[in-house]
C-alpha cells in the first residue's frame, strides 16, 4: 500500500513495484538531504551570517572554511521573512571577518 504522506499514493511506488515483484519488499530508509549554502564570517570569534533557508530545517550544521577546515555550528538567530540567519562556530582561533558597509571617519560626514 502507498504512503499516507502523499494522500495514500507513494510517488516512488511505480519505480519500486517491478523490483518488489521479483525481490520482495524493499526496505525504506528515512530520507536525509544534504544541502550547501554560503555565508560570511562577520566576527573574528566565529559569528557567521548566512541565509535562513540554508539552516532552517537542519539537524546538523557543518561549516567548511576556505582553508578546508570544518566546524560544527549552532544557530544563534534566524529570520524567515528576510531569509537571514546567524550561526556560530568555535574555531579556537581568531578568524578573518568581512567588513560590512562603508566606514567613514566621524569628521567626514557633512549635511
Amino acid at each position: 500500500m502507498g504512503s499516507r504522506k502523499f494522500g495514500g499514493q507513494d510517488p516512488g511506488q511505480d519505480f519500486w513495484e517491478p523490483f518488489e515483484h521479483f525481490f520482495g519488499p524493499m526496505p525504506r530508509r528515512p530520507f536525509r538531504q544534504r544541502s550547501l549554502g554560503s555565508g560570511f564570517v562577520i566576527s573574528s570569534d566565529g559569528i557567521i551570517l548566512t541565509n535562513n533557508h540554508v539552516v532552517e530545517n537542519a539537524e546538523e550544521i557543518v561549516v567548511r572554511l576556505s582553508d578546508e577546515k570544518e566546524y560544527k555550528a549552532t544557530v544563534i538567530g534566524r529570520d524567515p521573512k528576510t531569509d537571514i540567519a546567524v550561526i556560530k562556530i568555535e574555531a579556537n582561533r581568531a578568524l578573518s571577518a568581512v567588513t560590512l558597509g562603508i566606514r567613514m571617519p566621524l569628521g567626514s560626514v557633512t549635511g
